[in-house]
């Protein structure tokens, strides 16, 4: 917004090529890339050995297995794919609960 608020005060217009604006290129390959992939393949060997621990029925292992398949799918997504998710997704979904609590 400051960016906006900054281009209006110049000559009274919202010209983003007017004098004293400051231009910055975005590299659109972060947005595309995956966030951590080199991490994945410890991620998967971790995964696997609390596996065979969890499948005994300890809770805790089993709580260990969920927190790292999070963080395997974390360093699989994309920073685009996580917005989406948090922008449409997760957002969709709430309505939809508190859509079907209103109608009863």
């Amino acid at each position: 917004m400051a960016c906006l608020d900054t281009m209006s005060k110049v000559n009274g217009t919202n010209d983003a090529n007017a004098p004293g604006i400051a231009h910055t290129e975005v590299e659109v390959s972060v947005a595309l890339a995956p966030n951590d992939l080199k991490s994945v393949p410890g991620l998967i060997h971790n995964i696997n050995s609390i596996a065979e621990r969890a499948s005994a029925g300890n809770e805790n292992e089993r709580l260990m297995l969920v927190e790292m398949a999070r963080s395997l799918v974390q360093a699989l997504e994309t920073p685009r794919e996580i917005m989406i998710k948090h922008c449409w997704a997760q957002v969709s979904g709430q309505t939809f609960l508190v859509f079907q609590r209103t109608i009863g």
